[in-house]
């Protein structure tokens, strides 16, 4: 079957819902058609947490699960990877 959304699609939900006020460096997107995986860093691990809520906001990403979530070697940044279910 033809899939509703393309990975392309799921990239722009992504960037709609991401939250503009947190400062984030994505290290790694990968869109498949049964998940999304991000991994990145930010300053806090508050800011995952509005990264997080802020893509809960949009409807096409179903469950969206925290992996690890840990400080970089050098204490400055908050290393973390996100799990994402898309759903339209």
């Amino acid at each position: 079957s033809i899939p509703t959304n393309s990975a392309f699609d799921y990239f722009m939900f992504f960037s709609d819902a991401f939250p503009q006020e947190v400062d984030v460096n994505i290290r790694t997107l990968e869109i498949g058609d049964k998940k999304i995986r991000m991994e990145g860093e930010t300053d806090s691990f508050e800011s995952v947490d509005r990264v997080v809520n802020s893509l809960k906001k949009n409807n096409c990403f179903k469950d969206i699960t925290k992996g690890k979530v840990k400080k970089s070697p050098d204490g400055k940044k908050i290393d973390f990877d996100l799990s994402i279910t898309p759903s339209c």
